[in-house]
């Protein structure tokens, strides 16, 4: 990411109303490839979005938009897909979201991120057990890559 779009993130006005919260999470959605854990972070910007929640920038809301804020400065640098190397999936469930990120082991044996894929979870998924909530974790991240 350019320096200019990063320091516009680091300037980016703390939210007033929700339409700030989108109009943020509009433009960093495009990057949640990048940020590790990208759905537990917004959970809280995301449930203020929400028309059935009356607008209260809480704490837990001004930590989650900081957070995400210092990722963009800090994301790793994604590395590119190479066939002939061995590839480790690892995975998470939360109570609220699923994550998973697919390394590439180097020639020096360590992982490095090729992809972050997060999300949280639905209504009915949020009733799930622990394993299954893992389990669909480790679906949901071979479906998608």
């Amino acid at each position: 990411m350019s320096e200019s779009k990063v320091k516009a993130i680091l300037d980016w006005p703390e939210p007033r109303k929700v339409r700030d919260i989108q109009a943020f999470l509009g433009f960093a959605n495009f990057y949640r490839r990048f940020i590790p854990n990208y759905s537990e972070i917004v959970l809280p910007l995301t449930r203020l979005t929400r028309k059935s929640v009356p607008w209260n920038f809480s704490k837990e809301c001004r930590t989650a938009f900081n957070t995400l804020k210092r990722a963009f400065t800090t994301a790793p640098v994604l590395h590119h897909w190479e066939p002939d190397r061995p590839l480790t999936v690892e995975t998470d469930a939360s109570d609220y979201a699923i994550a998973g990120i697919l390394s590439l082991t180097t020639e020096s044996g360590e992982l490095h991120p090729i992809a972050f894929h997060s999300r949280t979870l639905t209504g009915a998924e949020l009733n799930y057990d622990t394993h299954d909530k893992e389990l669909l974790a480790i679906f949901e991240c071979f479906r998608t890559w």
